[in-house]
């Protein structure tokens, strides 16, 4: 369980929960059926630069897939572009609290 560490988008590009209100344990289901909600219930976990300082956090990823850029993720996924960039830059500035 990853997201703690990122942002969770839908396809349309937005962040629609807080991804570490407390406990992974604890809020897991929460988040479950959040993402459940999401168009086709699907949710994707983006992380940035700084999730390298985690320890060991590529342990909990279970893919052989390289890191991208937004552009190549927004085609590859289907997801908005301009819609995940816009939400990226607000929670990298601090703007997007809950």
């Amino acid at each position: 369980m990853n997201f703690p560490y990122g942002i969770l988008v839908n396809r349309k590009g937005h962040r629609f929960t807080d991804e570490a209100p407390g406990p992974v344990d604890v809020n897991y289901d929460h988040i479950s059926r959040a993402i459940k909600d999401e168009p086709d219930g699907i949710a994707w976990v983006v992380f940035d630069q700084s999730t390298h300082d985690v320890p060991n956090w590529k342990k909990s990823i279970r893919t052989d897939q390289p890191h991208i850029q937004s552009d190549s993720l927004a085609a590859a996924c289907g997801i908005s572009l301009e819609g995940l960039e816009k939400n990226s830059a607000r929670v990298q500035r601090g703007l997007h609290r809950w």
